[in-house]
């Protein structure tokens, strides 16, 4: 698991963001902003450049988020996708590069 890597504003740390990569998968464990830095599409910068790492690794990028939660609608433009039922106030949810998609369709 990676410790914490932080985003920055002019050269200024406004969050942080969490990831578990592994063999299989990258899982976001958690992305904190500061409030004057949201809104501002840091959060999709970091899950877009998520997103190239597990295109170039050909697996998925995945993330457990509150159901009530606004970063939700984020995550649903990006093109994530819930994966399975609630796990109590929390759905996984699951994005997977278009290569990953073939595979699974030939097999």
């Amino acid at each position: 698991m990676d410790g914490p890597t932080g985003g920055s504003i002019g050269g200024r740390a406004v969050g942080r963001l969490w990831v578990d990569r592994d063999a299989e998968s990258l899982h976001v464990l958690g992305i904190t902003l500061l409030p004057q830095a949201r809104g501002q599409g840091l959060g999709s910068v970091l899950l877009r450049e998520l997103m190239a790492e597990a295109q170039q690794r050909c697996t998925q990028l995945t993330v457990s988020v509150e159901i009530h939660n606004p970063a939700r609608r984020l995550y649903e433009r990006l093109g994530f996708e819930a994966q399975g039922g609630l796990q109590g106030i929390y759905q996984r949810m699951a994005w997977q590069p278009a290569t990953l998609l073939q595979l699974e369709h030939q097999e």
